[in-house]
């Protein structure tokens, strides 16, 4: 499980707020060896964003095992696959962290922020920014693969589906990426700003929401609009 903590210090008359990565475990329970965790991550649990997760149940209080301090405010979602956490900061940082240990193992540095919460797939870190990049990074090492620029910022979540990645972005449109290569499959373009994460359905239909007020389907494949509901209001939910 994982948990998020701020805390506002005071020093030399400003104020600056901390921000910690903080990984518990439970008394009485013992912890997965990194060979029993995934080889992949998906924001939300999985494609279609279910919030769903296979792990223990939590039937205790936790108790801290470690924290990693970070000065700028984390607004992602973490990662965790094998022995390493991942997870961006409004620092321009994007960190895997020892999940045993709390060590910083790698970071990569942006330009700017991140607010996008990683996905992890056979090794493969995928992330957007707010420099307007998705990137592609080794996920052991942290090294740049590729990277796709947006016409705007990211706050869009990529996922990983039908052997593309979908990821929104500010300039108002849907992409489709190939992951390998990071070449733009897709587009699709709505009429407003799209924050919100792209879910997938089993029939490989992927859904996205617009902060032209409408929730949109489109086939995954090629990006074709099966359909679009009007909801009344922008749409920053995943």
């Amino acid at each position: 499980m994982t948990h998020l903590t701020s805390v506002m210090l005071d020093k030399g008359g400003l104020r600056a707020a901390l921000l910690t990565f903080c990984l518990f475990f439970l008394i009485n329970f013992t912890p997965t060896t990194a060979q029993d965790q995934p080889n992949e991550w998906v924001y939300r649990g999985d494609i279609a964003h279910t919030g769903q997760y296979d792990s223990p149940p939590m039937l205790t209080a936790p108790t801290q095992l470690w924290q990693f301090p970070i000065e700028r405010p984390v607004r992602t979602s973490l990662a965790v696959v094998g022995d390493l956490v991942y997870g961006g900061s409004e620092n321009g940082n994007l960190y895997a962290v020892d999940r045993e240990t709390g060590k910083e193992v790698w970071r990569f540095t942006d330009k700017v922020s991140f607010v996008s919460s990683p996905s992890v797939l056979n090794g493969v870190l995928y992330v957007g920014a707010l420099d307007g990049n998705v990137y592609a990074l080794d996920a052991l090492t942290g090294k740049e693969i590729w990277h796709y620029t947006t016409g705007n910022q990211i706050y869009s979540s990529p996922t990983i589906a039908n052997d593309m990645l979908y990821i929104g972005s500010l300039d108002n449109n849907l992409y489709a990426l190939d992951p390998v290569t990071g070449k733009e499959i897709w587009h699709a373009a709505t009429a407003g700003q799209v924050w919100s994460s792209p879910a997938v359905d089993a029939n490989g239909t992927v859904y996205i929401g617009s902060h032209d007020h409408f929730v949109y389907a489109y086939n995954g494949k090629t990006g074709e609009q099966i359909w679009k509901f009007d909801t009344g209001g922008e749409i920053n939910a995943s």
